[in-house]
């Protein structure tokens, strides 16, 4: 037996060997370690906290999210993007660590200003100072340690990803019992004290492997060059998120409560699937920076590993999404199960377009990059809206066709892509 094993083993190890490979699956793993710990992180606090100071803290922690990303204003893109080619890489990582956690702490203060315009609700939580302090310590650390990965991602070694969030996020799992008694804000210091140990661990490994903090110098003149491509990235990414914050509201207006609770879970589950081609393609992105001539077998080889993934998955769903849903009660089952089916088919032409974008990226087409996320964001809520008298089944051949259409359009501009760069 141990004989018969030898050539696999073999054939592991060479693709082991394989930056692309070896990164994607640190990427993968990263991103189902944040899955699973997160799940468990949020079931111990359903039993240690009233629904009402979850309800408050499930409100604040996304709001962290979504201000850390918006801080970095694509400026992670263009550290995947140039670092590799900067003669002072140090100062142009202080640099950039420097603006995006300037940006991470105006864009906290300044909605905890304004967040009576945003939720009366948050903006009394925030009448305590505490409460205020800490929302912007989370946002700030979480955008600090989103940074981080974006240099481990350049420097193709996402094993430092995969170990520092999952120590964070286990340790966040633990952090609640501490702050018991503490309300809304308790989960929220639990989730910035397990930000402040992925901040430290960060800046140990970043200080240890690469010395980008020896000095202290900056100079926003480094960051020449990257603004356009950081602009276009940062533009795209909000488009991403635009159809998932709009299509819930869509939902809830025109078909009822119930159907946007089964739709929320069908995303979740369906979304697990945009793993694979969502690390792959990252990884695509940082193997073609470091090396331009070398993009088409980085990207055959990207192909394939998707597709060895995606291609099971689909069968699977296909075969199990009614048992799947039952978990969650029969009603989900009945009422999502051909959504999930759509939707598991829809990663095919989805990975096609987050494959072109990694192009786009690579090649410093990134005009290209917003103009497929405007068209997906377009298609997907006017094509709801158009199909939603046809209930969850209409709102899954609205993304479908979206996907479809714009991942035709996206092949044929990254093929004009790469041509036109001479790859």
């Amino acid at each position: 037996m141990p004989a018969l094993l030898t050539p696999l083993i073999q054939q592991i190890k060479h693709k082991w060997s394989d930056s692309l490979y070896r990164n994607s699956i640190y990427l993968i793993l990263t991103m189902a370690a944040m899955a699973g710990f997160g799940f468990i992180f949020w079931l111990i606090n359903a039993k240690l906290f009233s629904a009402h100071e979850i309800g408050i803290a499930t409100a604040i922690i996304p709001t962290t999210t979504m201000i850390a990303i918006g801080s970095l204003f694509g400026i992670d893109s263009s550290i995947v993007r140039f670092l590799n080619t900067k003669t002072d890489r140090a100062k142009f990582v202080r640099s950039a660590f420097f603006l995006v956690t300037t940006l991470s702490i105006v864009g906290s203060v300044v909605f905890g200003l304004f967040s009576y315009f945003f939720s009366p609700t948050i903006s009394d939580f925030f009448t305590n100072s505490t409460n205020y302090f800490v929302f912007v310590g989370l946002t700030v650390f979480t955008t600090i340690n989103l940074f981080a990965d974006a240099i481990y991602l350049a420097n193709k070694k996402t094993a430092f990803t995969f170990v520092v969030t999952t120590s964070h996020s286990f340790l966040r799992m633990i952090f609640p019992f501490l702050f018991i008694g503490y309300g809304a804000a308790g989960i929220l210091l639990a989730a910035m004290l397990a930000q402040i140990v992925g901040l430290f661990l960060n800046f140990f490994v970043l200080q240890r492997t690469w010395q980008y903090f020896a000095g202290a110098s900056i100079s926003l003149e480094s960051l020449s060059g990257i603004w356009k491509f950081s602009t276009h990235n940062y533009l795209a990414s909000l488009l991403n998120l635009l159809p998932y914050s709009v299509v819930p509201i869509i939902i809830i207006d025109s078909i009822g409560e119930a159907e946007s609770a089964y739709f929320y879970i069908v995303t979740m589950i369906s979304n697990l699937m945009y793993v694979i081609p969502n690390a792959t393609t990252q990884s695509l992105f940082a193997e073609g920076s470091h090396n331009e001539e070398n993009v088409i077998t980085e990207l055959k080889k990207s192909i394939i590993f998707i597709s060895i993934f995606i291609v099971p998955a689909i069968v699977v769903i296909y075969f199990t999404a009614h048992f799947l849903l039952s978990f969650f009660g029969a009603d989900y089952a009945e009422s999502g199960a051909s959504l999930l089916i759509i939707l598991s088919f829809t990663t095919i032409p989805y990975a096609v377009i987050i494959i072109a974008k990694a192009i786009f990226k690579v090649t410093k087409k990134s005009h290209y990059l917003l103009l497929c996320a405007a068209l997906v964001a377009v298609m997907e809520i006017s094509l709801v809206y158009y199909f939603i008298s046809y209930g969850l089944v209409g709102i899954g051949y609205a993304f479908f066709m979206s996907n479809l259409t714009v991942a035709l359009i996206a092949a044929l501009l990254a093929v004009r892509a790469l041509k036109t760069t001479g790859k």
